[in-house]
Protein backbone atom coordinates (compact mmCIF):
# COMPACT_ATOMS: atom_id res chain seq x y z
CA UNK A 1 0.00 0.00 0.00
CA UNK A 2 1.43 2.93 -1.32
CA UNK A 3 0.03 6.64 0.47
CA UNK A 4 1.19 9.82 -0.86
CA UNK A 5 1.86 12.92 1.14
CA UNK A 6 -0.99 13.99 -0.16
CA UNK A 7 -3.06 11.41 2.10
CA UNK A 8 -2.27 12.04 5.02
CA UNK A 9 -4.37 13.41 7.31
CA UNK A 10 -3.37 15.92 10.22
CA UNK A 11 -4.91 17.08 13.47
CA UNK A 12 -3.89 18.92 16.56
CA UNK A 13 -3.70 17.56 19.45
CA UNK A 14 -3.59 20.01 22.68
CA UNK A 15 -1.76 18.62 25.67
CA UNK A 16 -0.58 15.21 24.52
CA UNK A 17 -0.29 12.18 26.78
CA UNK A 18 -1.06 15.06 29.52
CA UNK A 19 1.69 17.43 28.61
CA UNK A 20 2.00 21.11 27.82
CA UNK A 21 1.29 23.04 24.91
CA UNK A 22 0.35 21.04 21.51
CA UNK A 23 1.94 18.48 18.52
CA UNK A 24 0.61 17.52 15.22
CA UNK A 25 -0.04 14.17 14.80
CA UNK A 26 -0.07 12.90 11.16
CA UNK A 27 -0.69 8.73 11.29
CA UNK A 28 1.48 7.47 8.25
CA UNK A 29 -1.03 4.17 8.81
CA UNK A 30 -4.03 3.45 10.95
CA UNK A 31 -4.48 0.31 12.93
CA UNK A 32 -6.83 -0.82 10.10
CA UNK A 33 -4.30 -0.71 7.29
CA UNK A 34 -2.31 -3.58 8.82
CA UNK A 35 -3.57 -7.15 8.33
CA UNK A 36 -2.73 -8.36 12.25
CA UNK A 37 -3.57 -6.17 15.16
CA UNK A 38 -0.38 -5.70 16.63
CA UNK A 39 0.45 -1.84 15.36
CA UNK A 40 -1.63 0.53 17.40
CA UNK A 41 0.39 3.44 16.08
CA UNK A 42 2.60 4.71 13.46
CA UNK A 43 2.68 8.84 12.96
CA UNK A 44 5.11 11.12 12.77
CA UNK A 45 4.29 13.54 16.08
CA UNK A 46 5.59 17.08 15.76
CA UNK A 47 6.17 18.45 19.04
CA UNK A 48 5.98 22.57 18.76
CA UNK A 49 8.15 24.64 20.66
CA UNK A 50 7.57 24.27 24.64
CA UNK A 51 5.32 21.48 23.97
CA UNK A 52 5.86 18.25 25.43
CA UNK A 53 4.63 14.36 25.50
CA UNK A 54 3.81 13.71 28.96
CA UNK A 55 4.82 11.71 31.16
CA UNK A 56 3.32 8.10 30.57
CA UNK A 57 4.12 4.30 31.00
CA UNK A 58 3.77 1.43 28.34
CA UNK A 59 1.68 -1.91 29.36
CA UNK A 60 1.54 -4.72 27.12
CA UNK A 61 3.65 -2.44 24.09
CA UNK A 62 6.49 -1.18 22.96
CA UNK A 63 7.11 2.59 21.30
CA UNK A 64 9.59 3.25 19.11
CA UNK A 65 10.74 6.71 18.54
CA UNK A 66 12.94 7.92 15.58
CA UNK A 67 13.89 11.48 15.58
CA UNK A 68 13.59 13.75 12.77
CA UNK A 69 14.20 17.07 13.49
CA UNK A 70 15.19 19.34 16.19
CA UNK A 71 16.08 18.82 19.80
CA UNK A 72 15.09 18.42 23.14
CA UNK A 73 15.23 16.32 25.73
CA UNK A 74 13.41 12.78 27.33
CA UNK A 75 12.59 11.15 30.44
CA UNK A 76 13.29 7.47 29.49
CA UNK A 77 12.12 5.62 32.59
CA UNK A 78 13.53 8.02 34.46
CA UNK A 79 16.93 9.23 33.13
CA UNK A 80 16.75 12.19 31.79
CA UNK A 81 18.66 12.75 28.45
CA UNK A 82 18.87 15.19 25.32
CA UNK A 83 17.96 14.23 22.15
CA UNK A 84 18.47 15.63 18.59
CA UNK A 85 17.58 14.48 14.86
CA UNK A 86 18.92 11.24 13.81
CA UNK A 87 18.87 9.99 17.27
CA UNK A 88 16.33 6.92 18.14
CA UNK A 89 14.30 5.74 21.10
CA UNK A 90 13.27 2.44 22.09
CA UNK A 91 10.49 2.08 25.21
CA UNK A 92 9.89 -1.00 26.53
CA UNK A 93 7.07 -2.73 27.70
CA UNK A 94 6.52 -1.46 31.80
CA UNK A 95 8.26 1.31 31.30
CA UNK A 96 7.57 5.15 31.42
CA UNK A 97 8.85 8.34 29.28
CA UNK A 98 8.08 11.98 27.89
CA UNK A 99 9.33 13.94 25.51
CA UNK A 100 9.79 17.98 25.94
CA UNK A 101 11.06 20.38 22.94
CA UNK A 102 13.38 22.95 23.88
CA UNK A 103 14.58 24.25 20.74
CA UNK A 104 12.61 26.68 19.05
CA UNK A 105 11.31 24.81 15.87
CA UNK A 106 9.18 21.53 16.11
CA UNK A 107 10.62 18.58 17.45
CA UNK A 108 9.61 15.65 14.39
CA UNK A 109 9.60 11.99 15.53
CA UNK A 110 7.94 8.95 13.95
CA UNK A 111 6.60 7.09 16.36
CA UNK A 112 5.40 3.68 15.88
CA UNK A 113 3.60 1.19 18.96
CA UNK A 114 3.67 -2.26 18.90
CA UNK A 115 1.39 -4.55 21.28
CA UNK A 116 1.53 -7.87 22.61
Amino acid sequence: MLKQTKDYSSKEVEHLVGGKGSATVRPYFEPTDFGGTHVKFCSLVSVHPDGEIGLHRHDGEDEIYIFQKGHGIVDDNGTVKEVKAGDSMLIGRGQSHSVTNTGDVDLELIAVIVTY
